[in-house]
């Protein structure tokens, strides 16, 4: 499975969100973070999705989150349980969302002079539930907050 890869649209929102402000670690993480985005607006690009930039999914072995985004996401479009263990599939099924995403992020924070780091963060709120808390009452949004040290 390490060989299973994808081509995707990678825009200017990846450099400047990545390369840029330093917001996110890697590509990778931007390309999961615009999936989550994407299919949280129920935003999926089904062709005119890929581009020149490759995904691997080799890129996901270390990160659980990661893994567990594509199969929750591959599942809950294809209603298929096959689709939990099926790589390529989930892939194919993020970079739909990833394109989408991407085109959100860059309507939304593209043109932001600064960084966009604290719009951001204030954008991922409206998506965590209020009742969503982990032990010891610290959100799932703390705790990214404290691990971001911000």
């Amino acid at each position: 499975m390490a060989d299973v890869r994808i081509h995707y649209r990678k825009t200017d929102i990846y450099e400047r969100l990545v390369d840029e402000e330093d917001i996110f670690d890697s590509y990778v993480d931007l390309f999961v973070f615009a999936a989550c985005r994407g299919y949280a607006e129920g935003e999926r690009h089904q062709s005119d999705y890929k581009g020149d930039a490759e995904m691997l999914w080799m890129h996901f072995g270390n990160k659980d989150f990661h893994r567990a985004a594509a199969a929750c996401i591959a599942y809950q479009t294809t209603n298929d349980p096959t689709s939990l263990m099926d790589h390529e599939e989930q892939l194919d099924i993020l970079a739909q969302y990833a394109s989408a995403g991407a085109d959100i992020l860059q309507d939304d924070y593209g043109e932001v002079k600064g960084s966009p780091l604290n719009s951001l963060i204030n954008d991922v709120k409206q998506y965590e539930p209020d009742s969503d808390e982990e032990e010891g009452g610290v959100s799932a949004l703390e705790k990214l907050r404290k691990d971001m040290n911000m």
